[in-house]
């Protein structure tokens, strides 16, 4: 039987399974599916129970399938929701049509074995062929073996890093939150507690309406190098459309021209009466081939000096979650905040946080009583605590990639070692492949990775079944 092991149970190992069990052919599969959490279907992001954590995409586009964006709309419907297409619809919502779809599938499952597995992986190896026809042996925590053909990292994402100042010690301190999605976080505020919020995007946005609606009273500090907040989606544009301009982009010959491009169109469309957003949304499908057009050194430009100019314009936010963080600031509650963090320091019951200001060069102090740490994901596997990922990384079965953004990766999701050489059925979808496709982490990038690396895997299979009849 030829195994495949998922590693990861979020919404990036569901989708990849669900595309298997759709279209596998072959019976003699078995799929192992292995989480550390127990926890299988729809990871962090859809597992919350808020109805005001609403998706960042309107409904009739985050469908789970490449080739029907609609679906999700379409479900909604049928289960009696009163949503528009255009709506931005709480995760938990999202959360149960992915449950719902996967249990589907399984139940109507007929021709893969599948094996749910709750543990950590700590270690693979190349298995011995001369005792075993399998390519790789994974080690559990809990001492138990897999051998396997194929293995794919469906890992979501990891804990941020901590901002590096002179004296570490605040990270000790229970006043200090690192994982923003963990209940325990919201639940230590008090209501009168000021916070400083390290990060001014998304996760920020979600824990700043976590606080309003517990009728927090406290101040918010939300500090960022840059102070960039998202940009907010315009319902009125959503019927516009504008000329995919991808060939112009990808003739392009460095990051500043492709900003000057963007731009341009982005005037064009304002004189023609179509939103800005559309413009830039409309290269969103060919944003891989785009990034692939550049060198590595116009690619560290971009980040370097466009990086978060693209990701507060790209990553946008509902009209109803602005209006909260609008409210906020009006009331002079909410303060964002643009500077590098200098020094924290602990103080009688919180902390003493020191910041350059971006615009004045001074330096400023805030005192506040819990700091929530919501600058994003580690993405430098280097720097990631996962005993899986440093004793790969040790043996040279992967590698980072030139930006250090993630795995070093074929575009189709298979894994290079440190030779740069591709790992035979070795395989990453999601986050992991931000580096190589540049944007790789929301349900529409994914679900295409997932149908493309089924297909991928299917194929692999049914060569290697033809090798061993000949």
């Amino acid at each position: 039987m030829h195994t495949i092991t998922i590693i990861g149970g979020g919404a990036s190992g569901s989708l990849l399974l669900i595309n298997m069990l759709k279209y596998y052919e072959q019976n003699d599969v078995v799929i192992k599916w292995i989480e550390q959490s127990g926890e299988f279907g729809v990871g962090t992001a859809y597992s919350t129970d808020k109805d005001y954590q609403l998706l960042n995409v309107p409904a009739n586009v985050m469908g789970l399938y490449h080739d029907y964006a609609n679906d999700f709309f379409e479900w909604l419907l049928k289960k009696g929701y009163s949503y528009n297409e255009h709506d931005y619809v709480p995760r938990k919502i999202y959360g149960d049509y992915l449950k719902e779809n996967l249990f589907n599938y399984l139940k109507n499952n007929q021709r893969i074995q599948l094996e749910l597995i709750q543990a950590e992986v700590i270690d693979i190896d190349k298995a011995d062929n001369l005792i075993d026809d399998k390519k790789y042996t994974l080690h559990l925590q809990n001492g138990k073996k897999i051998s396997s053909d194929a293995v794919i990292f469906a890992i979501g994402n990891f804990l941020p890093s901590h901002p590096r100042v002179a004296n570490m010690d605040y990270i000790n301190s229970e006043r200090y939150f690192r994982n923003s999605w963990d209940n325990e976080t919201i639940n230590g505020i008090r209501k009168t507690d000021d916070v400083l919020i390290i990060g001014t995007g998304l996760t920020m946005v979600d824990k700043v309406l976590d606080l309003y609606h517990q009728n927090h009273k406290g101040k918010i500090y939300s500090l960022s190098r840059n102070g960039y907040l998202p940009f907010t989606h315009y319902p009125c544009s959503r019927h516009q459309r504008y000329p995919d301009y991808t060939n112009e982009l990808i003739a392009s010959e460095n990051a500043k021209d492709l900003f000057s491009i963007i731009r341009k169109h982005i005037d064009i469309g304002i004189k023609s009466g179509i939103d800005w957003r559309v413009v830039v949304d409309t290269i969103r499908p060919s944003l891989p081939a785009i990034w692939d057009s550049l060198s590595l050194k116009e690619k560290k430009q971009f980040y370097r000096h466009l990086g978060s100019l693209w990701t507060v314009v790209r990553h946008r936010i509902p009209v109803i979650c602005a209006d909260i963080i609008h409210l906020l600031r009006d009331k002079k509650q909410l303060y964002i905040l643009g500077g590098r963090l200098r020094e924290i320091n602990a103080v009688e019951k919180g902390f003493s946080v020191t910041y350059t200001n971006r615009e004045t060069l001074e330096n400023k102090e805030l005192v506040v009583q819990k700091i929530v740490n919501c600058t994003g994901p580690q993405l430098n596997l280097a720097n990631i605590e996962s005993t899986l990922l440093k004793n790969l990384l040790q043996k040279g079965f992967i590698n980072i990639d030139e930006l250090a953004l993630g795995f070093d990766a074929l575009p189709d999701g298979t894994l290079l070692d440190k030779n740069k050489k591709p790992m035979p059925e070795f395989y990453t979808i999601g986050n992991g492949l931000k580096g190589i496709l540049f944007e790789s982490t929301a349900i529409p990038e994914i679900r295409l990775q997932a149908y493309n690396l089924s297909k991928l895997i299917k194929k692999q299979h049914a060569e290697a079944n033809q090798k061993i009849l000949v």
